[in-house]
């Protein structure tokens, strides 16, 4: 189901992977894969609170994954729950150090949250991590016009 489920996913049939791998978190309740690719694919149908309750159990069953935390400080993010965000989000970055969409992620939060000098620090982390992408530019250009101000 899993396999099918991330074909269909990458085909961008997510309410068909959503069925997918709902019928996967059935057959093995235990399984963090599952609950994961799940909770991602509830989040692109923007059925958060479904998305938490999978990301949250996944979590809680892989505790030293931080792909399952950074998509978990993604949606806190889009729900408004910035403090959780933040929290699952550095969490992540500090199991992943060389991961620069980590730091953008945080990035955006910390800004978000008004701690501009936080935000800076993390954009300027992931630039020297070797994404210099325009959005990670863009947000450093922001974030030292802030700071100015």
């Amino acid at each position: 189901r899993m396999a099918l489920g991330e074909t269909l996913y990458s085909l961008g049939r997510y309410e068909d992977a959503e069925a997918e791998f709902r019928a996967a978190v059935r057959m093995r309740p235990d399984s963090a894969r599952a609950r994961h690719a799940l909770g991602e694919v509830l989040m692109i149908l923007e059925k958060y609170p479904e998305a938490e309750s999978e990301l949250r159990e996944a979590a809680r069953l892989a505790p030293d994954n931080p792909d399952i935390l950074l998509d978990l400080g993604s949606l806190f993010h889009l729900m408004g729950k910035l403090s959780e965000a933040a929290e699952a989000l550095g969490e992540a970055a500090q199991m992943r150090r060389d991961h620069s969409w980590t730091r953008f992620s945080l990035a955006m939060v910390l800004k978000d949250m008004g701690r501009i000098s936080d935000a800076l620090m993390q954009v300027e982390e992931a630039i020297r991590l070797g994404n210099d992408s325009a959005p990670v530019l863009e947000l450093r250009k922001s974030l030292r016009e802030m700071r100015r101000s």
